[in-house]
């Protein structure tokens, strides 16, 4: 099965974060698989770390972003992270994750399709983190 260097899980559960860490380490697809509780955390380590100067990182890492987040939702999240200056954004593979899927959200996903590959409905399942990575 392919590999990716690393997944990103941004969700303020922490059983959803926990739960879905486990699927993705015990699929080994991943050589690291990252947790954060919040956008704020996660916009400062993609700052910190997709710098268009940084090269030790090659290849494309997966972002699986909840969609409803209490301080800063999903979609908040995109428009700050389109509005990073400095940052190689083509490096993210972003899929967004929910509990289910409003006509609203539907809209709205819709409208950042330039940045996010999948809707995904909660749990990640393994077959879907198969088709995800191309194993």
């Amino acid at each position: 099965m392919k590999k990716v260097n690393k997944i990103l899980l941004v969700d303020d559960d922490e059983v959803s974060c926990f739960v879905h860490q486990s699927v993705l380490e015990n699929m080994c697809v991943a050589e690291q698989v990252l947790c954060m509780h919040d956008g704020t955390q996660a916009l400062q380590y993609i700052t910190d770390h997709y710098k268009n100067s940084t090269k030790q990182e090659q290849g494309k890492d997966l972002l699986f972003l909840d969609l409803n987040m209490p301080d800063m939702d999903g979609f908040e999240f995109l428009e700050k992270l389109k509005k990073l200056q400095d940052i190689d954004r083509s490096r993210l593979t972003i899929y967004m994750l929910a509990t289910h899927i409003g006509s609203q959200d539907g809209e709205n996903v819709n409208l950042h399709k330039d940045i996010v590959q999948k809707y995904i409905l909660k749990p990640l399942d393994a077959n879907e983190v198969k088709t995800l990575i191309g194993g």
